[in-house]
């Protein structure tokens, strides 16, 4: 696998697709732990600038991906709306945890609520809404109140 290292090394150098706040959090407790943070963002006011390197760039710009791939050994993402496409060449690069399979689940909610039932783990009443019959069958299954969520992006 292309960028594979010993097991044993550790992984100090740490690639973050976006500069966020969770980005920041992120780099502010791993610094203590010796780690170097690297970041990957379009916005010029990404707020971990200031707690690594920041590379300035879209998320689908391959030579930026490759770039920050250069100068780390591990790298994770810091919001669930990076886009899948570029977890999955930044994972062909260097390891990428979570997995880029666990960035898709949670991209949209009705599969990650569906994934949780799945293993079990209680959530609230949900019900699919595709069209106003949806939602009056929703509203029928789940009851007031209730919120109403798109599946992605908000």
């Amino acid at each position: 696998m292309a960028g594979a290292r010993d097991r044993n090394a550790v992984a100090n150098r740490i690639g973050i697709l976006g500069g966020g706040q969770l980005a920041r959090m992120m780099a502010l407790a791993g610094i203590p732990l010796g780690c170097k943070f690297s970041f990957l963002d379009p916005s010029d006011a990404a707020c971990a600038a200031d707690v690594g390197t920041l590379h300035r760039a879209g998320f689908s710009d391959l030579h930026a991906l490759q770039t920050l791939a250069g100068e780390i050994d591990v790298a994770t993402f810091d919001f669930e709306n990076v886009p899948a496409d570029s977890a999955r060449e930044m994972s062909r690069l260097r390891p990428f945890h979570p997995p880029v399979s666990a960035l898709q689940c949670c991209q949209d909610r009705l599969l990650e609520k569906r994934l949780l039932v799945e293993l079990g783990i209680p959530v609230p009443g949900f019900h699919s809404v595709d069209s106003l019959p949806g939602l009056t069958q929703a509203i029928d299954r789940t009851g007031f109140p209730g919120g109403l969520k798109s599946r992605r992006l908000g």
